[in-house]
């Protein structure tokens, strides 16, 4: 028989029985109880008259069979009467019957966790863990005071960014003054130039008047 096959014993309390559920590789030859194995084919038990495996109604008592099944399987099987007592007890038997059923625990409502941290976090919350609202050190705390420690860093360098941008502004700011005093001096400038420009022509044309009342003078005279 190979080493860890179980062999099943039932006792029913009605009828005194004691019966036994052979393995797949049990064969019955002449009386005596034989097992054929791939590790040993020619291992043979003892007689039903001198072994301590007894078969339905030779003993009421289940345990004595148990007992000496075990002592004599338990250096093939492994297994001790202890452990087929106990897995007698843990599974059923037939022919007996179910006197009562445990009983089904209700359903019970979950208890309400105590709410920590600000009220404001906390409220309508209470089914949560009461370490998320705890300003701690652990857990998702640990990554809160990391995540409000990046914000302000980066309040910090929007502020600076925007002071800068305020100073350039400022910067822009002067020298849109500036090129608006230098288009506006230009534009005087070109009046300037515009008017001194008609003066001379004017100037030009007095002159020439001039030249030409001295040219009628001199032929008179002449």
């Amino acid at each position: 028989i190979d080493e860890g096959t179980r062999v099943r014993y039932y006792y029913n309390s009605v009828t005194g029985e004691t019966t036994w559920e052979p393995p797949e590789n049990y064969v019955e030859d002449e009386g005596n109880l034989q097992f054929t194995s791939r590790q040993s084919s020619s291992l043979s038990l003892l007689s039903r008259q001198n072994s301590a495996l007894h078969l339905p109604g030779q003993d009421p008592n289940p345990k004595s069979h148990i007992q000496g099944a075990a002592s004599l399987l338990e250096p093939t099987l492994g297994e001790s009467s202890s452990r087929l007592d106990a897995k007698r007890e843990r599974e059923p038997e037939p022919g007996l019957q179910v006197l009562s059923k445990p009983t089904p625990t209700p359903n019970r409502k979950p208890a309400e966790q105590p709410q920590h941290g600000s009220p404001a976090l906390a409220k309508g919350s209470a089914l949560l863990p009461a370490s998320i609202y705890d300003y701690g050190f652990s857990g998702p705390n640990q990554k809160k005071v990391k995540a409000k420690e990046l914000l302000s860093k980066s309040a910090e360098a929007i502020e600076k960014a925007m002071g800068k941008a305020a100073a350039l502004g400022k910067r822009l700011k002067k020298q849109r003054e500036l090129v608006q005093a230098l288009t506006k001096a230009s534009d005087a400038m070109r009046e300037l130039l515009e008017k001194e420009a008609e003066a001379g022509l004017k100037r030009n044309a007095r002159n020439k008047h001039k030249d030409d009342v001295c040219n009628v003078q001199l032929c008179i005279i002449a």
